[in-house]
């Protein structure tokens, strides 16, 4: 038994560390150069699929998901946040999760950190 990391970028690098190997299992919807060579070696998954049908991998529970692990803004004068420009997969995610985690982006000059 492993915790199954769905991720449409190869940003958790970590998970695909070989010192992880048994505990967390990468499948990426969409292949990098970071993960590629787990991948061929069979520490990682990756399931090809089109940016569109994403969604309906999650409303149609073909994929059920536990926890989303989500980017937003901070919170503005009224304790909102937003998801950003990019909606399209998250708003599915969201809505179909069983628990949401929120990581706050900060966008400041030097472009978008995590805090």
């Amino acid at each position: 038994m492993y915790i199954w990391v769905l991720s449409l970028v190869s940003r958790y690098i970590w998970v695909v560390s070989c010192a992880i190997v048994g505990i967390f299992r990468s499948n990426s919807l969409f292949i990098g150069g970071n993960c590629r060579s787990a991948v061929n070696e069979g520490r990682a998954d990756f399931t090809p699929i089109f940016l569109s049908e994403v969604p309906l991998l999650f409303r149609r529970k073909i994929l059920n998901l536990d926890v989303a692990l989500i980017q937003v803004s901070p919170p503005d004068n009224h304790g909102f946040c937003t998801l950003g420009p990019s909606v399209d997969t998250t708003r599915a995610a969201i809505q179909n999760a069983k628990f949401i985690i929120g990581e706050f982006i900060w966008v400041g000059r030097g472009g978008a950190t995590s805090a």
